[in-house]
């Protein structure tokens, strides 16, 4: 009697997008990310700021056009972006767009309980007082509720950051600190395969 094999379970990603620059580099770190897994799936999200008791929102038919035009705002976005930072590049990604209404934090949260997401991946501006009020808050309230990973993307910028110094103790009479730090690389075989140290089995 053979068995077979289950399929893998997808990888799943949300992304929240306003189309700022800053949700725009989580939308890439999201996508080189979905891309690593041979089963991820991008969950591209836009949240609309409109009170559900508002009068616009009312409007069924006006409501309908801001969505429409925000999901194939996003689907370009995403073909753009993924052109720009990958384009020597050839993949398909299984991606899902989603545009949502209401509090931002919550309904990228919602969208990732709704289709049990792995990870949220969202942009956060690092600057601080008001600023950091408006623009952080997002990442800062999924941080604190998320029942999930969430994963808060800067663009990589190392440039002009000093690395740590080689490990050097101070010459007599020198002025110079003693600088201590310790990396080892390893390749360690993980899992349920049992482990036997030499001396303790």
């Amino acid at each position: 009697m053979s068995t077979s094999t289950p399929p893998a379970l997808p990888t799943r990603f949300v992304v929240g997008v306003d189309f700022t620059q800053t949700s725009e580099n989580a939308l890439v770190e999201a996508i080189r990310l979905a891309k690593r897994y041979e089963h991820g799936e991008l969950h591209v999200t836009h949240v609309l700021a409109v009170p559900t008791g508002s009068a616009e929102a009312k409007q069924s038919d006006a409501m309908l056009a801001h969505i429409e035009a925000a999901t194939k705002q996003l689907q370009a976005l995403v073909l753009d972006k993924s052109n720009e930072f990958f384009p020597t590049s050839d993949w398909e990604q299984d991606t899902v767009i989603h545009v949502r209404i209401g509090d931002a934090a919550k309904q990228l949260h919602q969208v990732a309980v709704d289709i049990d997401a792995d990870y949220l991946v969202v942009g956060s501006h690092s600057r601080t007082g008001i600023s950091k009020l408006i623009l952080g808050s997002v990442a800062e309230e999924l941080a604190r509720i998320a029942h999930l990973p969430v994963l808060i993307a800067h663009p990589k910028e190392l440039k002009g950051i000093d690395r740590t110094p080689t490990v050097q103790a101070a010459r007599p009479g020198s002025s110079s600190q003693l600088h201590l730090t310790n990396s080892v690389r390893l390749k360690l075989r993980l899992g349920s395969r049992p482990q036997h140290i030499s001396g303790l089995v």
